[in-house]
């Protein structure tokens, strides 16, 4: 089982093979279907441009203006790792219109911490810490 940073192969990950060991992920940054990925623990709430799991859906990334998409800014697919990097989708498609995908400004994040500015529409999920509320 490979350990942090080693290769491995994502069709075998894919079919169920431990290629990782413990809470590694078989990682690619296009979401890979085939070839070699590398071994790496995923944070939930990745910081931008730090490897996130699209499977988590909002909580992939922590930054509300970001979304986990292909190293490319293309949308990641169905299938394969569903692993990507947490983007802004205008920075890495060329578009910039001010706003993230969500239509909040930019700049507060999705879980903000104590002392952070917060962002209240995002209810339960403003807050990173379970027993602190946006208000």
């Amino acid at each position: 089982k490979g350990e942090e940073g080693d290769l491995c192969v994502i069709e075998r990950f894919l079919d169920g093979e431990r290629e990782c060991a413990r809470d590694l992920k078989c990682y690619d940054p296009d979401g890979a279907e085939f070839g070699f990925g590398i071994c790496r623990h995923i944070e939930k709430h990745a910081r931008r441009n730090k490897p996130c799991n699209a499977l988590l859906g909002e909580s992939a990334c922590h930054d509300a203006d970001c979304r986990c998409l292909q190293a490319d800014g293309l949308e990641l697919g169905r299938h394969g790792t569903n692993t990507g990097v947490c983007s802004r989708a205008s920075e890495r498609t060329g578009g910039d219109s001010g706003r993230g995908d969500s239509g909040r400004a930019r700049g507060v994040d999705k879980f903000a911490r104590r002392d952070e500015l917060c962002d209240a529409s995002f209810r339960r999920d403003a807050c990173a810490d379970a027993d602190h509320e946006c208000l």
